[in-house]
């Protein structure tokens, strides 16, 4: 009679774990930013060698947003999302809130991301030609936001300072 009990809970275990795995898969997780670095980049690094031969630049699948289309070295914040890109809802956007050296007036930018949306989960985002900031200087804070089509935020990141500065503002 062991036996037969053995058997049945042999059976019995990986259909319980598979219906609780799916129960847990089916929940829709909102989206968040796992981490956000910055880079200085020159337009060189952004070159191919296909382009010597007359092709436009070559992205593969990375997602590279810019300030100035025309221009490619600049200021690049590469920030990580937790999902893939394409799984964001169409005619969602990035926006940079970022404060420099030169002002204490935090400067927006805002990045629609392109359609269709490459399935990555590394977005770089950059601040070019004219709003690449003067002598390759550091933000002092910044505030990275994933939004919607209607403008809702889906998710965002901010620097250690950006939450002084909101504390700062707030009194």
């Amino acid at each position: 009679m062991n036996w037969l009990r053995a058997v049945g809970i042999a059976l019995f275990l990986p259909l319980a774990g598979a219906t609780f795995t799916a129960a847990n898969t089916t929940e829709a997780e909102p989206f968040s930013i796992d981490y956000v670095a910055w880079y200085y980049k020159p337009a060189q690094s952004f070159q191919r060698i296909a382009e010597y031969f007359g092709t436009p630049e070559l992205t593969g699948r990375k997602i590279i947003l810019r300030s100035d289309p025309k221009n490619r070295g600049g200021l690049y914040f590469v920030v990580h999302i937790d999902e893939d890109a394409n799984e964001l809802p169409k005619g969602s956007s990035f926006e940079v809130s970022a404060v420099f050296p030169d002002s204490p007036k935090a400067k927006l930018f805002k990045f629609p991301l392109p359609e269709p949306t490459p399935d990555h989960r590394v977005v770089w985002i950059g601040l070019t030609g004219d709003d690449e900031p003067a002598d390759d200087e550091p933000p002092v804070s910044w505030l990275i936001t994933i939004k919607g089509p209607q403008g809702e935020i889906i998710a965002s990141k901010k620097s250690f300072l950006w939450s002084d500065r909101e504390a700062y503002e707030a009194s």
